[in-house]
């Protein structure tokens, strides 16, 4: 198939604006500290900022991009506004549990411009296979399908490959929730399907690194269900396991598309934020595996999904042995483009590079964010916990 090329996207230069390394903390010109969410770069004029297009590929060359979202005397067109996000009472709620983002090393969401894009995206989950960096992500228009794009070091989207998967009886109605697992020489796709009559079924896909299928099939679960989807898959000694819940915690093995119980060790958590779902496939770091959750509560009247990990030993029965002490990332109010939109910020890969751990999130349900946070800062938000 033929890659859909991204548009080159063209920057202004701005001197003495950006400089220094990305990890560099700047703040507003109008004053006030941004966060690093936006690809657009703020420049102030005249007690305004004008939004000047940015690439996020200059985020690497200068520095965060400053997000436009504390100045504190901001005019548009001559009208005063108040100060927006994180003076609001929501978005003060929400701040106040979670991990700063004033500690993030960046994050950004793709442009909508280099993607094969549809009327929304989601289910953006990174992975690295045999020294690429790939991510697939989920496209709903017209037709919903997977992509399969490649990234760069900054992770800037190079090519993008549509993932034709087989119809069947188990994907006839819909296809959703894909996580992107490299296990040895072969690169799979877990997904949940939908079949005509409403069931769900986990389904794996076998692909290339041009997005093309090798293999496609049901997985079958113990006692002949069929309808697992709160799973979280990772390859563990050539061996695909899953975790088919992260609280109680469970591993089962897959073999042969046929799921067959495990030897785990439950783990019954007490974390305040929310139930603790699926996430991201875990990653081996070290000599633990890092698995990043989503966690649904209540912040007040209002339905959150929010971002954490947890931390599970290397050996059978894959103990639980950490878990942050509050979520690393949140959603929120003001950043939502449609105020409809879920409060939600659900992690789908994650990889560690350079010793700073890249988190693919679908942000809104409808944007694919990508976050960086320093493996040290994640260490200092993990306490102890009891198996």
């Amino acid at each position: 198939p033929h890659p859909f090329k991204p548009p080159e996207v063209r920057h202004p230069m701005l001197p003495g604006y950006f400089k220094g390394p990305p990890t560099r903390k700047l703040d507003c010109n109008c004053g006030g500290v941004r966060t690093a969410y936006q690809c657009k770069c703020p420049a102030k004029v005249s007690r305004e900022c004008v939004e000047l297009p940015l690439s996020y590929k200059a985020v690497e060359m200068f520095g965060p991009v400053p997000a436009c979202g504390e100045c504190l005397d901001r005019q548009v067109g001559g009208s005063p506004r108040p100060p927006s996000s994180p003076s609001m009472a929501g978005d003060t709620a929400l701040a106040n549990r979670s991990l700063p983002r004033s500690e993030l090393h960046w994050a950004f969401d793709i442009p909508r411009a280099s993607i094969a894009a549809g009327v929304s995206e989601e289910c953006p989950s990174i992975c690295e296979f045999q020294g690429r960096r790939l991510m697939t992500y989920l496209s709903r228009g017209d037709g919903t399908m997977f992509f399969l794009a490649s990234l760069d070091a900054a992770c800037e989207v190079q090519t993008v490959f549509p993932i034709r998967l087989p119809i069947c009886d188990q994907n006839a109605a819909g296809i959703e929730s894909g996580r992107l697992v490299a296990n040895g020489s072969d690169l799979l796709l877990m997904y949940t399907g939908r079949c005509s009559r409403g069931d769900q079924t986990s389904m794996l896909a076998r692909i290339t690194v041009h997005g093309e299928v090798l293999q496609h099939s049901p997985i079958y679960w113990p006692n002949g269900r069929r309808d697992q989807v709160n799973w979280n898959f990772f390859s563990h000694n050539g061996r695909v396991l899953a975790t088919t819940g992260m609280n109680p915690h469970e591993n089962l093995l897959l073999t042969c598309l046929n799921a067959e119980p495990h030897k785990s060790a439950r783990w019954n958590c007490s974390y305040p934020f929310g139930e603790i779902l699926n996430g991201a496939p875990p990653v081996k770091h070290g000599n633990l595996w890092y698995s990043w959750f989503a966690a649904k509560g209540l912040v007040g009247s209002a339905q959150v999904v929010s971002v954490g990990i947890l931390c599970f030993e290397d050996r059978e029965p894959f103990r639980v042995v950490k878990c942050c002490h509050r979520p690393l990332y949140s959603p929120i109010e003001s950043e939502r483009t449609v105020p409809s939109d879920p409060l939600d910020t659900w992690p789908f890969g994650a990889i560690c590079a350079t010793n700073r751990w890249i988190v693919s999130l679908s942000a809104y349900g409808r944007s694919l964010r990508i976050i960086s946070i320093d493996a040290d800062v994640v260490e200092r938000e993990l306490v102890s916990v009891g198996g």
